[in-house]
């Protein structure tokens, strides 16, 4: 995917479609992350959200404003993470884009629940996850579900979420979802330490990537496998070395805000 965005952005620049080249200049940090090259995905977001706004493309410039504050976010650096939600969700209400902003929503309460500010981030998961009913949840309720059963201190309404979403991603879903929602269900079965929902929800991160895989995605299931071992097992030398791998992993794409044990 990332050599088809490359080889088509190069072919519109040098015919000189710079609409198309705009509007999709964002798409390489995006699969770059996937490919855990977070940092490299960073530069290549902030470059296409720079060129969105020298042409005034607010469209593209919101896409770019937002997951540039999911990389900010995943890399440790919140209040950047914050301002660039804020960003984006202006420019939803400016492109009068509902359907993105429940999506731009989601990274916002994300954010507002690392920063330790959990009641506001229910507040806004609240309306998100009702524009979301209201626009149809296959395009983002899972990973409103996903972060509701991070970020929720209730016990039955994070079940209630992880119910929801994995019965979405069986009926059918845009498949970003499926990532974000599996990770997130990973940390909140390892929050509660459910070990049999977290080799589950493992196990089905594992399986969809399976045919194509991401490093991205076999992070968090290794990670997730290696912190059950040592819940288990903390004297196991094997795991002791699989946590050392991850945590350099880790340092090297940039995922300074996940922890492991």
């Amino acid at each position: 995917a990332l050599s088809a965005f490359r080889e088509c952005l190069d072919i519109a620049h040098e015919e000189g479609l710079g609409r198309i080249e705009v509007a999709n200049r964002y798409m390489t940090g995006l699969t770059r992350r996937y490919l855990n090259e977070m940092r490299e995905a960073l530069e290549d977001v902030l470059a296409a959200k720079q060129l969105a706004i020298e042409v005034g493309h607010r469209r593209s410039e919101m896409y770019s404003t937002n997951f540039t504050a999911e990389f900010l976010l995943d890399m440790g650096r919140v209040n950047e993470a914050l301002d660039a939600s804020s960003r984006a969700l202006e420019l939803t209400f400016l492109t009068n884009n509902e359907r993105f902003r429940a999506y731009v929503m989601n990274q916002q309460a994300r954010g507002l629940m690392v920063s330790g500010d959990k009641e506001k981030a229910l507040h806004v998961l609240e309306e998100a996850l009702t524009i979301s009913k209201t626009i149809g949840m296959a395009f983002v309720g899972p990973r409103l579900l996903g972060t509701l059963s991070l970020c929720s201190k209730d016990e039955e309404t994070r079940d209630k979420a992880l119910m929801e979403g994995s019965e979405i991603l069986k009926s059918g879903c845009h498949a970003h979802n499926q990532l974000w929602f599996l990770r997130d269900a990973i940390q909140s079965t390892l929050n509660s330490d459910n070990k049999d929902l977290v080799r589950r929800y493992s196990d089905w991160l594992e399986e969809i990537t399976a045919q194509e895989p991401l490093p991205w995605a076999q992070y968090f299931v290794d990670r997730a496998r290696a912190i059950l071992c040592y819940r288990i097992s903390p004297n196991d030398l094997a795991n002791e070395k699989e946590i050392t791998r991850l945590k350099t992993l880790a340092d090297d794409v940039g995922f300074s805000a996940v922890s492991m044990p």
